[in-house]
């Protein structure tokens, strides 16, 4: 079983640097609310993934003096920690920013400026379009990962997905497949923000949806929360 949470961990976490990275730029590029929320959701998941190798690698310890029954426990601990950080920093953070591109509106533009790669000129607008579509697929490749975990561990066993989500003992594999579901779920939005936007000239509807992706990654961590406070 932590071999299998251990993969999945890892495949998130580059998966999530690859695409923090491609939508940081995208985002300054672009000037896009949506995106910047989008990047500071990337780097929260890459940073709580970290905290769920931590947790993992913590729990695989032998039992000592101390803990005579072992580290297992440790994990939930860890996983707590996440949790806690995605609420206060990525959801706290991303409303912030939501309000302050709220703020300052009238200065706000969907696309103000251009990149040029190899030589070819791409708008702000279609550079955020091609790095969201490619991070939906990256982020579709590390939920996939999970999910097969997720099939793996529950053959032969009649439950959901939503029952081991709310139930399992394992929460990294919880934790990933609830993150993978929710970016997925966020690059959407974002998509629909940034084109509401560019097609009626107005940048409230991006800020919206920005504040939505913030709001998300609330409940998410909410959710979280709870999950490992059983253990």
């Amino acid at each position: 079983m932590s071999s299998g949470s251990k993969k999945i961990v890892v495949v998130g976490i580059v998966s999530n640097a690859i695409v923090t990275v491609l939508k940081f730029i995208s985002a300054l590029v672009a000037t896009s609310a949506s995106m910047m929320n989008e990047a500071i959701h990337s780097l929260m998941d890459t940073l709580n993934q970290l905290f769920l190798l931590f947790g993992l690698i913590a729990s695989e310890k032998e039992p000592d003096q101390d803990y005579a029954f072992g580290h297992h426990q440790k994990k939930f601990i860890w996983n707590l920690w996440s949790a806690i950080g995605l609420f206060s920093i990525g959801s706290g953070l991303g409303l912030y920013h939501a309000y302050h591109s709220y703020l300052k509106m009238g200065q706000h533009a969907t696309e103000v400026a251009s990149i040029s790669i190899f030589n070819v000129n791409i708008s702000g607008i279609m550079l955020a379009f091609i790095v969201l579509v490619v991070s939906f697929l990256i982020e579709g490749n590390a939920w996939r990962v999970a999910m097969r975990e997720y099939q793996q561990r529950t053959k032969g066993i009649d439950t959901t997905v939503f029952q081991y989500i709310s139930e399992a003992k394992d929460p990294t594999l919880v934790a990933m497949i609830l993150e993978d579901s929710i970016a997925m779920i966020g690059i959407l939005l974002a998509i629909i923000g940034i084109t509401l936007s560019y097609l009626t000239g107005n940048p409230v509807w991006d800020i919206l949806f920005s504040s939505l992706i913030a709001i998300l990654l609330g409940i998410a961590a909410v959710f979280l929360g709870r999950v490992n406070m059983i253990y």
